[in-house]
């Protein structure tokens, strides 16, 4: 499918470089969720962007989670951050600080 660009092996080796960072989320006994985070610069400043999330309680997860990877974020250099996914994350983040600033679309060939 279109939108999973990353396999396990890719991420499992950008996580071994440590181009990659791994971000588990718990919720005091159980793991609800998971980030992925990396680092790098653009045009618009150095960036951290979170190309991979999955969160089985998405309302008990990211806030927490988004406040200490953007502190993280903040520690390096970052002066954005950056991710892309469904309309449903443009929603559960607007209120958090976060705005639209492009919709990507593909086709597979």
């Amino acid at each position: 499918d279109a939108g999973h660009c990353w396999t396990l092996d890719d991420v499992a080796a950008r996580l071994d470089q440590q181009m990659m960072q791994l971000w588990c989320i718990w919720n005091g006994q159980n793991m609800i969720g998971c980030l992925v985070t990396e680092t790098y610069q653009t045009a618009r400043g150095f960036t951290c962007g979170i190309p991979i999330v999955y969160c089985s309680d998405m309302e008990l997860a990211l806030p927490e989670s988004l406040e200490t990877i953007e502190a993280w974020g903040r520690s390096l250099g970052c002066v954005r951050m950056q991710g892309e996914g469904r309309r449903g994350w443009e929603r559960a983040l607007r209120s958090r600080g976060w705005k639209t600033i492009t919709t990507q679309v593909e086709k597979v060939l």
